[in-house]
């Protein structure tokens, strides 16, 4: 058993080591000496400064929305009719960035409004870029507090009614530390998203240094192009230092994140009086009307933009044209998915105890998980260039694999940590009853895993799908090989070649892998509802 755990742990290592081997020419092209120097580089400072705080206060405000959002459809069950058709709530985040920035277009790119923000200073672009955040995450954030609301003890819940617990009870009670663990993974999910945001900012309003609209992203990309002129080996030096120096200041970032919320979390959680405008009972103030309401008007919201958009232009397009990216997409898509499956499963086994449910001791794991996605983008695409200098490169087939495993290294947190929730409702009993038993790796990996989340897996690989088609970085910057959905759209929504018609084409590619997404995921709560019916 302990040698078969090893094997496990040994496999969950490698597959991180390989993604380290991956950046190796980062790692060891970093040079601390000129931090220093970089710190003391206005331009720099203040737009790091600028983007931190916009991701911290982007953060709180997204997960404050999700759990607020989440007590508000509390009265709603979750295999009601409005429960299982809240998924569509889901569409937003698989949409990705560029899409939603064409929406907005659409809906409002000739509006005073939005020539009053683009025209203004940078607070109300970023006061713009929250309210976008909250249309793509919010919603998001919102049905992952409600169904984690939803498991809580009925025993604990029947307890709180028969005392008569006022809603502020409840809240600190109850809701908050079932919670807990749900609060600082999303807020680290949203910190690090908000933290390295580029295309939604730089479509909307063409960001610039004189403008001081630039995020940190941004200025890494504009800084690398810029000094690629001069001399290749500086450019990629300073953005090997300048993403080393953002990779440590976003970990101290996302550790005061943590202290900011653990502080709020224990401090209410631990408060002896009641206030009276909260003494209040909870059935009064989120009634089963309200959370109905409240469904129906998130649902409308994470819809409407969408249906709305398509008043905008003349539906006629051909989009023969994207059967290359979409291959390609379709390839990097199976490799992201396979290795986010490979990881959960050995992660799993490997770590039965820890990785058993949703607790402090699996969120330490998931927050590492969530470390790698605070290397910069710009850094993996760098890093492969390197890659081809060192090997040597004659085709274009290298270059392929390289944009390959950057997505790959992109996806695997968000992915391996989804996997990973998924793999929870594998028991410990039932892997030491494998065990007991002696059924081999493959028959255990077959039964256990593959065969019981065929549907969860497909929803995965409609997510990665969504991942890698709208991911900006890589796309952008490897567009002279593979023509990819963001570069494209991008010349259709910017610049004199501007075709929205044209460019709706890619929209609804996206809105139909979202529109799947969400069918996919009611049809895995209809068969966990059935599947319930025959326990009882």
């Amino acid at each position: 058993m302990l040698k078969s755990l090893n094997i496990w742990k040994v496999c969950t290592i490698g597959l991180l080591l390989v993604a380290l081997l991956v950046l190796y020419p980062f790692l060891s092209g970093i040079r601390f000496l000129g931090v220093s120097e970089l710190l003391n580089n206005i331009s720099f400072k203040s737009t790091l400064q600028t983007t931190l705080l916009n991701a911290t206060i982007s953060a709180i405000i997204l997960v404050v929305f999700g759990f607020w959002g989440a007590l508000a459809l509390l009265k709603i069950p979750m295999f009601s009719i409005t429960g299982k058709n809240l998924g569509v709530l889901i569409i937003p985040i698989t949409l990705g960035n560029i899409s939603i920035a064409f929406i907005c277009k659409l809906l409002l790119g000739e509006t005073s409004f939005f020539a009053t923000i683009a025209q203004g200073g940078p607070v109300g672009k970023l006061s713009f870029l929250l309210l976008l955040e909250l249309y793509q995450y919010g919603f998001l954030f919102v049905y992952l507090f409600w169904m984690q609301l939803q498991n809580i003890n009925y025993d604990k819940l029947n307890f709180a009614t028969a005392t008569r617990f006022s809603f502020f009870q409840k809240l600190k009670d109850i809701y908050i530390p079932h919670t807990r663990n749900l609060w600082l993974l999303l807020a680290s999910m949203a910190f690090v998203f908000t933290l390295y945001e580029e295309s939604k900012i730089a479509y909307l309003f063409k960001v610039s240094q004189g403008t001081n609209s630039e995020l940190i992203t941004n200025w890494l990309t504009r800084t690398y192009q810029t000094n690629l002129l001069v001399s290749p080996d500086f450019a990629r030096n300073l953005i090997f230092n300048a993403s080393a120096t953002v990779f440590v200041v976003a970990i101290l970032g996302l550790i005061l994140l943590f202290l900011i919320l653990y502080y709020f979390i224990k401090k209410l959680t631990r408060l002896k009086f009641y206030p009276r405008f909260l003494r209040t009972s909870n059935n009064y103030i989120f009634s089963k009307r309200i959370s109905y309401f409240f469904g129906l008007v998130f649902s409308l919201t994470a819809i409407t933009p969408i249906v709305f958009s398509f008043t905008k232009i003349n539906i006629s397009f051909n989009i023969s044209h994207l059967g290359f990216p979409l291959l390609m997409t379709f390839i990097a898509t199976v490799v992201s998915a396979l290795m986010a499956i490979l990881l959960g499963i050995t992660a799993r086994l490997g770590w039965k105890q820890m990785l058993s449910s949703f607790s402090q001791q699996s969120l330490l794991f998931f927050i590492l998980l969530f470390v790698l996605l605070l290397v910069p983008p710009l850094v993996l695409l760098i890093t492969g260039y390197k890659w081809m200098s060192l090997i040597g490169y004659s085709s274009f087939t290298l270059i392929y694999v390289i944009w390959i495993v950057g997505h790959v290294l992109l996806t695997l947190p968000v992915l391996g940590s989804f996997v990973l929730f998924n793999h929870f409702r594998v028991g410990n009993n039932e892997l030491d009853y494998l065990q007991v038993y002696k059924l081999g790796k493959r028959e255990t990996i077959r039964y256990s895993f593959l065969k019981r989340f065929k549907a969860e897996y497909l929803l995965l690989f409609v997510i990665c799908y969504s991942f890698v088609w709208n991911e900006a970085v890589l796309n952008n910057l490897f567009s002279d090989f593979i023509p990819s959905f963001v570069s494209g759209m991008k010349m259709l929504i910017t610049g004199r070649g501007v075709d929205y018609d044209k460019a709706f084409g890619y929209l609804l590619t996206s809105f139909a892998v979202a529109s799947l997404s969400a069918g996919i995921w009611r049809f895995i709560i209809e068969r966990a509802h059935k599947q319930e019916r025959k326990e009882l």
